[in-house]
Order: structure tokens, then C-alpha cells, then sequence
């Protein structure tokens, strides 16, 4: 008899190979990272007609994130529901946009464990995952064909300011 193995949905299947355990100077890294993408969010969202709470930004912000994470050598990934888009690196969700949900307010820079979220069940829904990728480009058009603001789509390399 063959192996009965649990099948991930498939947006788990995407990011699965980029699961691992990071290490405590990685994460103040991600952190550190994840704070200076933050205030690059805030300075557009004062140039442009977003909120303080960053809300609509979520995917020009992770966009930013996602490229200046892959600079520093991390394999994150970008992640989408019908409404609202993040990044996930190593099992973490990763988002410096949480500010626009009420149970996230008063954080700025949500770097948590994806899995903890889940079970916890505070957090999950902002972070359900429809649509995952590495490529801002392919997150851009899925965006598009979904019917997203064309304000609120990841910006690509193309784009100024991106």
C-alpha cells in the first residue's frame, strides 16, 4: 500500500520549498528590512491618497518588500487573497500593511509564523492565501485579471518608485 499523505492546498504547494527554521539575527534582519519598507510605504502613502493606516497600499507595499527582501538574498514569496496581499518567507508571514485591520492596528511590521496564525485563528483571515508567486510581474497581471484598483496593484521594476 502506498503512503496516505495530507495534500496541501495549492498555494502551500507553492511556498512549501521555501519552509525553514530561521534564526534570531535572520528575523531582527527581516525586521530591520521590513521597518525601512515600512516608512518607504508611509512617505507614498503621504505623497498619494492612502491612509495612514496604509490601507490599498498592501500590494505596491509588498511589492517593495518582496524586491528588497530578494536583494538581501531571502527567498520570499508574494501572497494574495481576493483582498489583500503579503509576503510569506520561511513558514512567516511578513506584513508591514497590518495597520489597515482592526486586530493588527497598532502593529506596524506583522512578522509572524504562518502555521501559529492559523491556530491561533485571530489573525487568519486578512492572511488566507489564494495565489502565491516569486515573480512581482505575475502578481501584478493575476491582480489585474482579478480586477484589482490599478492603483493597488504591485508595481513592477517599470514602474517609478517601485
Amino acid at each position: 500500500m502506498g503512503e496516505h499523505r495530507r495534500k496541501l492546498p495549492v498555494a502551500f504547494r507553492a511556498v512549501a520549498c521555501y519552509i525553514r527554521r530561521m534564526t534570531h539575527v535572520e528575523l531582527a534582519d527581516v525586521r530591520s528590512i521590513a521597518r525601512e519598507a515600512r516608512r518607504w510605504a508611509e512617505r507614498l502613502a503621504g505623497t498619494h491618497e492612502f491612509g495612514e493606516d496604509l490601507g490599498g497600499l498592501c500590494a505596491v507595499a509588498s511589492g517593495h518588500l518582496h524586491k528588497k527582501l530578494r536583494d538581501a538574498g531571502y527567498k520570499s514569496v508574494l501572497a494574495t487573497n481576493d483582498n489583500h496581499c503579503f509576503v510569506l518567507l520561511n513558514g512567516y508571514v511578513v506584513d508591514i500593511t497590518a495597520t489597515q485591520f482592526v486586530r493588527t492596528r497598532n502593529i506596524s511590521v506583522l512578522v509572524a509564523k504562518l502555521t501559529r496564525m492559523r491556530a491561533e485563528g485571530t489573525y487568519s483571515r486578512p492572511w488566507l492565501i489564494t495565489k502565491t508567486t516569486t515573480s512581482r510581474r505575475e502578481m501584478r497581471k493575476f491582480q489585474i485579471e482579478e480586477g484589482w484598483p490599478a492603483e493597488q496593484v504591485v508595481a513592477t521594476p517599470t514602474i517609478k518608485g517601485a
